[in-house]
C-alpha cells in the first residue's frame, strides 16, 4: 500500500469506510458520527497534534486520521 502526503489530500472529499467520529475541535468533544459509505466532508486543511493527524473539513469540523477509515 502506498502512502500519500497529507498536503495532497487538501480539496479532496473523504468517504467513511467505517463509522467516523466528527469533532468540533481536535481532541475536543464529538459533534457527530458518519456511518460507513457516508460523506465525511471536503478537506480544507490538516493539523498535527501529539494525538496524531487531524483533517480540518470545510465548515470547521475535524476528523482524526485513522488508517483504513476512509475510502
Amino acid at each position: 500500500m502506498s502512502s500519500v502526503s497529507a498536503d495532497k489530500i487538501i480539496g479532496k472529499s473523504l468517504i467513511a469506510r467505517k463509522t467516523v467520529k466528527v469533532y468540533n475541535l481536535p481532541d475536543g468533544s464529538v459533534f457527530g458520527e458518519v456511518k460507513p459509505n457516508g460523506f465525511v466532508g471536503q478537506v480544507y486543511s490538516y493539523i498535527t497534534r501529539p494525538s496524531g493527524l487531524w483533517w480540518q473539513l470545510v465548515g470547521g469540523k475535524y476528523v482524526k486520521h485513522e488508517t483504513g477509515a476512509f475510502q
